[in-house]
């Protein structure tokens, strides 16, 4: 069963792997799931079943824990344009 939740942790690390690793049809794939179901995994609509985390724990490095831990604040990529500096 999947279950319903908030943005997590491990949706993140799914959405920062490179392209060729976290492709949603890549993990689909690997767990053998619609690609419906891994896009909502990506976007942390929904969380993985026990056994689709240790397939990815195995190949993509995300932890098991991960899906059960809130997503960690987005660092803002673009440089701060408003500071003036020497």
């Amino acid at each position: 069963m999947t279950v319903e939740k908030k943005d997590n942790r491990g949706a993140q690390l799914l959405r920062a792997l490179p392209p060729e690793k976290g492709a949603v049809q890549r993990v689909a794939e690997l767990c053998d799931v619609d690609h419906s179901v891994a896009s909502r995994w990506r976007s942390g609509d929904r969380t993985p079943e026990t056994r689709f985390r240790v397939r990815m724990l195995d190949e993509l490095g995300i932890s098991l824990l991960a899906w059960e831990e809130p997503a960690l604040p987005e660092v803002d990529a673009q440089p701060d344009t408003e500071r003036a500096h020497p």
